[in-house]
């Protein structure tokens, strides 16, 4: 899936756990970081335009909405 500011988005069939987003060029991302999850910390990231990369990559199948992670609702509409 390709879109604005060289941003693809592709699956990655080899991984049985999802896939990965890829950028045809450097994008600058905005991230509000929202608490830690194990090791790792986990961020809203929004693309230059406004788009939410959530969205993008549940768009693309690499990633799903689970209610019980998305209690505000924010990802309802993608």
């Amino acid at each position: 899936m390709a879109g604005a500011m060289g941003a693809t988005i592709a699956r990655e069939t080899r991984s049985p756990n999802g896939g990965q987003i890829y950028f045809a060029e450097p994008v600058r991302l905005t991230y509000e970081p929202i608490r830690k999850s194990y090791t790792r910390v986990t961020a809203w990231a929004t693309l230059p335009d406004g788009r939410d990369l959530s969205c993008l990559a549940i768009r693309a199948g690499v990633a799903v909405r689970w209610e019980k992670f998305d209690r505000g609702g924010r990802l309802r509409g993608c």
